[in-house]
């Protein structure tokens, strides 16, 4: 068990650490406001809660193999986020199941799934965020970077080109 307390211009800090087995607490508290962090590691898995006078983080880390999967959620707000790694490929999925702020605005259901492909000098990355698409190439060869973005129609090409000390781009 370690404790410390500190003071600073008539503020104080109070710090608590216990570690218990694979379980670490920790209290940070400073004149009222108080927060509380507890990590648990179990195996490859990660949990860690955070909490700072009545909002609530939860948090978990899960590996298994390559995939990662992680979940924070903040007194209602739920954020669930998952990478898997498979070779050069990454696959990161966003969801977020209820977004409210003072009452008047709400997203339900609204998933960003986002892929991220690696061959060679190429990187290839595209975003779909429910109907809306992003899809995107930077390919870099020698002192040339032409990138690519496509949005739903829309499409936008950008290449630079480095030369010395010059640069031209096109759009």
């Amino acid at each position: 068990m370690l404790r410390g307390t500190f003071h600073f211009l008539c503020c104080a800090i109070y710090s608590t650490f216990r570690i218990t087995g694979y379980e670490v607490h920790s209290t940070f508290r400073i004149t009222g406001y108080e927060e509380h962090s507890t990590f648990r590691i179990t195996g490859y898995e990660v949990h860690s809660t955070f909490r700072i006078t009545g909002y609530e983080v939860h948090s978990t880390f899960r590996i298994t193999g390559y995939e990662v999967h992680s979940t924070f959620r903040i007194t209602g707000y739920e954020v669930l986020s998952m990478f898997r790694i498979t070779g050069y490929e990454v696959h990161s999925t966003y969801r977020i199941t209820c977004y409210e702020v003072h009452n008047m605005f709400c997203v339900t259901g609204y998933a960003v799934h986002s892929t991220v492909r690696i061959t060679g000098y190429e990187v290839h990355s595209t975003f779909r965020i429910t109907g809306y698409e992003v899809h995107s190439t930077f390919r870099i060869t020698g002192y040339e970077e032409q990138s690519t973005f496509r949005i739903t129609g829309y499409e936008v090409y950008s290449t630079f080109h480095i030369t010395g000390y010059e640069v031209h781009s096109t759009f």
